[in-house]
């Protein structure tokens, strides 16, 4: 029995939701009690204590008692610890039973055939911390975990959504880790992740000195468990107040198995067709470096010949002090003042030509920068600076950006080639081939429902045990020209559904917008519509009137698709202006055309910017919740991308049903699309049940009183691979009609 001063988790952790937390007012009152709590039990003669029960050496007889003693509707905690780059191969395992009693045991074979039996009991409720991490490391042990699978991950990302932006614990900090989620609603409980840091092992030497240090691995293992355990008794009582109970259990928690079992069947990868796309990508990309060189290096010499010149200047010394350089200017002695003044570009050269070498490198952004803003070679302007350096960006975006500006300077164009074929090279066209269950080449993307703050399904390339995907490309950022290397396995073809529009549909009909909505009854291109009604032109004549565009020259309708997608995620005056390169009075101009053209649409968002004002959350028509924007944007977002991510849960669900009587099997979840594989001997049934299932009627958003219940069209493509059809790639997706 190990007793434990609460005292100790309030102190310690003090510090640590402080930083987790920072920025979030609702939040400060939690460390304020903590520390006056820690303060207020350090000065008391006997503070109180909690009593655990910890099982840390292994006990066959314990584990066959827990194990085959649980009852139907029984909750156990689960974790196990793998090593690093080793998610499959499992070191020790624990299980929590209670709020207080957790033990952990060495994954060998006498003790898994032990806990098989609990694992794969359907009636025992199963709960982990990013479970399908756990259930992935079970499956290679060739245990098939049963039953209902509660992750407190997602039970927390509908609590507390990630937030968007870095300054406020958004991307690349652990906003859903186990010891994040547990500091924001567990008291009295010493835990913190990371056990092989100093600052982690003092910690438990201090709280838990009763336990060797050896054993602090089995301990920390043991408390994921138990925390893991509270957490999920919490978290379950905080979703049913705040009515999402029902949204988890019915759409989220059934999602996550499917996503599983999407990950575990992976896509297949031509490596044939992989092989050749890189040697195309390679080829390009040196042919690009060679021009990039030798242009770089005509400015190059241009500047360096100079620098050489002075360089082979005898240095000037002072009279009075002949031992004096001139490398430093001296106040007092004009003869050294000279020096210096004379001696100054000798130095700068030396100092030049050793940062930045002989020769010009176009991979070395320090080199790149100088020849392109500095005025000693292209002089060029910079668009945007670095926050903490304060240098000139040299990102994708800035690069086009650059070349719209200067279209005569061709480096600029061969750079912006060569860093993207290189990006494909080290990512997209470098994926983690595995071995399926089939024996063929695969792909398992990982995916999770954590990561979006406004609830969409995220599809990467690798995962951790915290969730993290660092390391990792999302699915959905594979470009068109490296989608041919994933292919249907053999008897199969790809079948690629996208929804029409989806977002801008729900927006339409929450709305009331019943312009927007009769013109899609009628089969009516609504951005030709308001392409017309923004630029002046005639709908049919929307995708050959040409106009200026952010920098560009492109169609009406394509210059209004892509402002109305802006507008949906509640851009101002200026961001928009911003992101689209136009003027504020341009962009004034297209919202005041836009809100003309469909006003209700606006009405809506000033009905739910009220309706937060007023009740201090938003709730989708699942039920889905959010409490907190950072921006206007956000929340202009959440509802139809939110809802979108839902139906796209609740169409998985639907569709893997299909799995086992019709052979369909979906393999990857893209915006609004589901690539999937589909037996080539029964395309047209296999594309009618496919079609039933995604333009089923949707009664959660409500019914019209004119087009009855809400539905959206899809288009399906077909193809052997994932690329677009063309000379190149017959074997890509195309409408079959």
């Amino acid at each position: 029995m190990i007793t434990l001063p609460p005292s100790v988790h309030s102190l310690s952790c003090s510090l640590h939701p402080a930083f987790a937390l920072r920025g979030f007012p609702q939040f400060l009152p939690h460390i304020y009690t903590s520390i006056g709590r820690a303060v207020y039990w350090s000065r008391s003669p006997d503070p109180p204590r909690r009593a655990y029960d910890l099982t840390l050496l292994d006990d066959q007889k314990k584990l066959t008692e827990v194990c085959c003693g649980a009852s139907p509707g029984d909750v156990i905690a689960v974790d196990v610890e793998t090593p690093e780059g080793k998610p499959t191969h499992i070191d020790i395992c624990s299980l929590a039973w209670s709020s207080t009693e957790g033990l952990c045991f060495t994954w060998n074979l006498t003790n898994q055939s032990i806990v098989r039996s609990l694992l794969e009991n359907p009636s025992v409720i199963k709960v982990g911390h990013n479970f399908g991490y756990d259930i992935r490391a079970f499956e290679a042990q060739g245990i098939r975990v049963q039953g209902p699978c509660m992750d407190t991950m997602d039970m927390c990302s509908l609590l507390w959504p990630q937030p968007t932006t870095k300054t406020e614990g958004g991307a690349g900090f652990p906003w859903h880790s186990l010891s994040t989620c547990a500091l924001r609603v567990i008291e009295d409980f010493a835990y913190w992740k990371r056990p092989d840091t100093p600052a982690t092992r003092a910690f438990y030497r201090a709280a838990f000195p009763r336990v060797d240090g050896w054993k602090h691995a089995r301990l920390y293992c043991t408390l994921d468990s138990l925390v893991t355990k509270r957490l999920f008794h919490v978290t379950r009582e905080m979703l049913k107040l705040q009515e999402m109970w029902g949204l988890y259990t019915s759409i989220v928690m059934p999602a996550s198995a499917v996503l599983l079992q999407m990950s575990s069947r992976g896509i297949m990868v031509d490596t044939e067709r992989l092989a050749l796309r890189r040697a195309e990508a390679e080829a390009s990309l040196a042919t690009l470096s060679s021009f990039i060189k030798a242009e770089g290096q005509a400015y190059w010499e241009q500047r360096l010949a100079p620098l050489r010149k002075d360089m082979g200047l005898t240095p000037s010394r002072c009279p009075d002090h002949p031992g004096y350089l001139g490398k430093v200017k001296r106040e007092k002695c004009s003869g050294c003042q000279q020096a210096y003044f004379a001696n100054r570009p000798i130095w700068e050269a030396e100092k030049a030509i050793k940062r930045l070498g002989e020769d010009f490198d176009h991979t070395k952004p320090d080199q790149m920068r100088w020849l392109l803003f500095s005025p000693e070679c292209l002089n060029l302007e910079a668009v945007t600076l670095t926050e903490k350096s304060n240098q000139a960006k040299l990102d994708k975006k800035v690069l086009a950006a650059l070349a719209e500006k200067n279209p005569d300077v061709k480096i600029l164009q061969a750079y912006a080639k060569a860093k993207t074929l290189a990006t494909q090279l080290s990512t997209f066209l470098n994926p983690k081939i595995e071995e399926g269950a089939d024996g063929l080449p695969c792909v398992h993307f990982n995916f999770s429902q954590h990561r979006s703050g406004l609830g969409r399904l995220s599809c990467g390339s690798e995962g951790d045990e915290e969730g993290k995907q660092s390391k990792s490309y999302n699915a959905q950022n594979i470009p068109e020209v490296c989608r041919d290397i994933y292919c249907a396995r053999p008897g199969y073809l790809l079948a690629v559904p996208d929804s029409s529009q989806i977002e801008a549909r729900i927006m339409a009909w929450l709305a009331g917008e019943d312009r927007m909505l009769a013109a899609w009854d009628r089969g009516e291109d609504v951005h030709s519509l308001g392409a017309a009604a923004v630029f002046g032109c005639r709908p049919e004549d929307a995708r050959r009137f040409m106009v200026t565009f952010g920098g560009q020259s492109v169609s009406a309708r394509s210059a209004f698709k892509r402002g109305r997608h802006g507008l949906n995620y509640g851009m101002g005056v200026r961001r928009f202006a911003r992101e689209f390169g136009i003027s504020e009075r341009e962009a004034s101009d297209f919202i005041k055309a836009d809100q003309k053209a469909w006003p209700e649409l606006e009405a809506y968002r000033r009905a739910q910017r009220e309706e937060f004002k007023k009740v201090g959350y938003l709730v989708n028509p699942f039920g889905r919740r959010h409490y907190y924007f950072k921006a206007p944007s956000d929340m202009a977002a959440f509802v139809p991308q939110s809802t979108a991510a839902d139906m796209s849960r609740v169409a998985l669900i639907e569709l893997d049903k299909l799995r086992e009587p019709w052979d369909i099997h979906v393999l990857l979840q893209i915006h609004d699309g589901f690539p999937m594989e589909i037996p080539e001997s029964n395309v047209e049934g296999s594309l009618q049940r496919i079609r039933d299932v995604l333009e089923r009627p949707w009664p959660e958003m409500g019914e019209h009183p004119k087009w009855g219940l809400f539905s959206v069209p899809v288009e399906i493509k077909v193809g052997r691979n994932w690329g677009p059809y063309g000379p190149t790639n017959e074997g890509g997706l195309e409408c079959l009609s």
